[in-house]
């Protein structure tokens, strides 16, 4: 049961969160304290709640494609304790970042409340629902930024920017994949206007963008830290471009949706290693 909670909320979307912000803290402060993760911990509450909010909401179209991996189509979770337990880390999330101010604070309930409207109105329209989790995605580094300085750091800025190209790359691969199940529910998803082959093209142009941003700093210094995560990552980029533009089935392209989320996860630990 523990582990149909952690698949529910994608505990390790959870925890890129934490690191990103944290990250973005250390290089900002440049400090490394564990007074550090209070910060992080709301994002990454809200971040837990809105898998499990938009698994509550995108029920149906899991059954559609039945996706016996979601606990909800399992039946290892009822709908209404989703529901619950999602409005419970929504709450607690808000809560846990009034402490840092009005624009850290505003950040977060904005996304909070967006990211409610997701399953039942973002991710129906063209373009909308991918533009906002990619921006969910770099808003973290932000936020993080926020935290300890007003002044926005130059890196701080750069590794956001990855972040949106990087995630709405990925978002389109993933909406592609679950464009059958979409359907069921009558979203107008960009890939059902652009078709497979557009779609992939749209997704690997934005990811190819991230992997050159990632690029940037080694023209400043040479960081080895970096340099050696970041070739981890941007390998993993290219393996999962590769792989949805040669095959947009639904196992490729989860496929490629893993690669993405192992290059995002390298490329965080990347980012961090700019704070020392």
């Amino acid at each position: 049961m523990r582990n149909a909670w952690l698949r529910l909320t994608r505990a390790e979307h959870g925890l890129m969160v934490l690191v990103a912000v944290v990250a973005s803290e250390f290089i900002v402060s440049k400090r490394l304290s564990l007074d550090l993760l209070y910060p992080a911990v709301g994002p990454a509450l809200i971040t837990l709640a809105a898998f499990a909010w938009n698994d509550y909401f995108g029920l149906k179209s899991d059954k559609a494609l039945k996706r016996k991996d979601r606990p909800l189509v399992s039946g290892e979770i009822k709908p209404q304790q989703a529901l619950f337990f999602s409005l419970a880390l929504f709450a607690i999330g808000i809560f846990l970042t009034l402490p840092f101010g009005q624009t850290a604070f505003s950040i977060t309930f904005a996304y909070a409340i967006l990211s409610m409207a997701y399953d039942p109105i973002l991710k129906k329209l063209p373009l909308a629902g991918n533009v906002f989790i990619a921006s969910a995605m770099s808003v973290s580094f932000i936020y993080g930024n926020l935290v300890v300085s007003q002044a926005l750091n130059p890196f701080i800025v750069l590794f956001a920017g990855m972040a949106f190209f990087a995630g709405f790359g990925r978002e389109l691969l993933i909406t592609l994949r679950d464009v059958e199940g979409d359907k069921k529910l009558k979203a107008k998803t960009l890939p059902m206007l652009l078709g497979p082959k557009k779609t992939v093209l749209l997704a690997n142009a934005n990811i190819l963008v991230a992997i050159a941003l990632s690029m940037v700093p080694l023209f400043y210094y040479l960081p080895v830290p970096y340099f050696l995560l970041i070739i981890v990552s941007d390998s993993l980029f290219f393996l999962a471009t590769s792989i949805a533009a040669l095959k947009q089935d639904y196992a490729s392209l989860s496929k490629a949706r893993n690669y993405t989320l192992y290059a995002l996860m390298t490329g965080i630990l990347a980012f961090a290693t700019l704070g020392f």
